[in-house]
């Protein structure tokens, strides 16, 4: 989500505002901090004009690159 934010310049207080959550879910969101909840993934989705499976897919490419580096000698 990170990267989204910044691909878009928008600060967490940016982010917050548009999503409706406070500067402190996107904090802990975009730090580790929490497990969210659907809603709150949805929201941020729905946020960056995404679909949900489209925000999972860049979640999942971004977890994968590092794993796919490691296995490579």
């Amino acid at each position: 989500m990170t990267q989204l934010r910044v691909e878009k310049n928008w600060s967490q207080g940016d982010l917050a505002a548009k999503s409706g959550y406070s500067l402190g879910w996107v904090n802990k969101f975009e730090n580790g901090k929490i497990n969210p909840t659907i809603e709150l993934v949805v929201a941020f989705a729905d946020t960056f004009d995404l679909q949900l499976s489209q925000f999972f897919a860049r979640a999942e490419r971004k977890h994968l690159k590092p794993a796919a580096s490691k296995t490579k000698v």
